[in-house]
């Protein structure tokens, strides 16, 4: 069954996702950017495989990563989606971290970055919890009563 509201855990798992590809991206020296993809910088080695291949193949696969996370944040169980979206933040906030502070404020936009997704995971759980105890709701409206409660 594909839940609609938990696409809330999606809101804070995207900004951590694009801060920390678009850090991966402006991370890579110049002789990547004129065409030497052997000259890459990025340690998580299925990254590293599609930055070697072009920026573009990079991006491709981000977009996929969206789509499939989004896939799994529908459909898999209340408390397995919410730990997804706590794994996400963490681990692609720690991605944007491993690339330190060598951007002139960096390390003011990364802790702002990293603020913004911890308030909105927050949000994003209480609107799912709360959302899935409606839908519950609704279909313990739509449920026959059993002929025992009856008297």
């Amino acid at each position: 069954m594909v839940r609609r509201h938990r696409l809330w855990l999606l809101l804070p798992a995207f900004p951590a996702i694009f801060a920390d590809y678009l850090r991966t991206l402006l991370g890579q020296p110049q002789q990547y950017w004129a065409g030497d993809y052997s000259t890459l910088h990025e340690g998580q080695p299925i990254l590293a495989y599609f930055l070697a291949i072009h920026p573009i193949a990079f991006i491709g696969f981000g977009v996929a990563w969206i789509a499939f996370v989004t896939l799994l944040m529908t459909t898999l169980p209340r408390t397995m989606a919410i730990t997804l979206a706590f794994y996400l933040v963490l681990s692609h906030l720690w991605g944007l971290w491993t690339w330190g502070v060598s951007l002139p404020a960096a390390g003011l936009i990364m802790a702002l970055v990293q603020l913004a997704c911890g308030a909105l995971l927050a949000v994003a759980t209480t609107k799912v919890i709360v959302g899935d105890l409606a839908l519950l709701s609704e279909e313990s409206k739509n449920e026959p009563v059993p002929r025992s409660s009856l008297g």
